[in-house]
């Protein structure tokens, strides 16, 4: 087991359990031991690759443990040097500041621009795949325990995948084309998933999400879904027993 890592969004850093730091004792990567948990509420799969990658290149892992996030998220880097996660509707950097009540205009123009004239859903599930990929290949190279889940949605698949598919850049010169396209696209994301290995997953399950695992556990509240205290100490028990 070894150095273990933790990375990923809302789910893995779990800073809604508490207003100040005795959150973290709260949360399942402490109780699983990680030395670092490199988790931002918030994050995209772009963050959570490049901050993983950023951690690789100057210390020793034994075990990686990432949980992923939703597809439609992004990550850019802002001229005072910090860099800012950019969710539908929202955006906040990286102290969190922009996810706050108080703050939540602070980058309203962030997402709006993003959203209206960049976000291509097939390009951000391409981007996802990729990420997992190298970081499979790379853990497996350097001997590295790679562990994954996906946090609260699940890997698009059949109609929802078809329908990402729709969204990439190919010819509509005909109808007969375009769906040419559509199958070439999706069949080119689907190899992709086929070379996610199910030892790398939790459970040995591709693709598992951590809230529908820990679904008979209550949630922070019937306006907050992401899992509660309880569901969280479960959550550690899994992921302990698959270490």
């Amino acid at each position: 087991m070894g150095r273990i890592i933790v990375n990923g969004d809302s789910c893995c850093h779990e800073r809604h359990f508490a207003d100040d730091d005795t959150y973290v004792e709260q949360t399942w990567a402490y109780s699983i031991g990680a030395a670092k948990n490199l988790s931002l509420s918030g994050a995209s799969n772009d963050r959570i690759f490049q901050t993983t990658i950023d951690y690789l290149n100057s210390n020793h892992v034994d075990t990686l443990i990432i949980g992923w996030t939703n597809f439609d998220r992004y990550y850019i880097g802002l001229e005072k040097g910090i860099y800012l996660n950019i969710n539908p509707g929202m955006g906040g950097d990286d102290m969190l500041f922009g996810f706050n009540k108080g703050d939540m205009d602070h980058y309203h123009m962030f997402p709006k621009f993003y959203y209206t004239h960049c976000y291509n859903p097939y390009l951000h599930l391409q981007r996802f795949c990729n990420y997992y990929l190298h970081l499979q290949d790379y853990c497996e190279m350097k001997s590295i325990k790679f562990l994954n889940f996906m946090t609260m949605w699940p890997i698009p698949r059949n109609d929802q995948l078809s329908n990402i598919s729709k969204t990439a850049h190919m010819s509509r010169e005909s109808k007969d084309i375009e769906e040419q396209g559509i199958r070439y696209n999706q069949r080119h994301i689907e190899k992709l998933y086929a070379r996610f290995d199910k030892k790398h997953w939790v459970n040995g399950e591709v693709g598992i999400v951590m809230t529908e695992t820990c679904k008979a556990y209550p949630t922070m509240s019937d306006n907050d879904p992401h899992p509660g205290p309880e569901a969280s100490k479960f959550w550690a028990e899994i992921i302990q027993k698959n270490l």
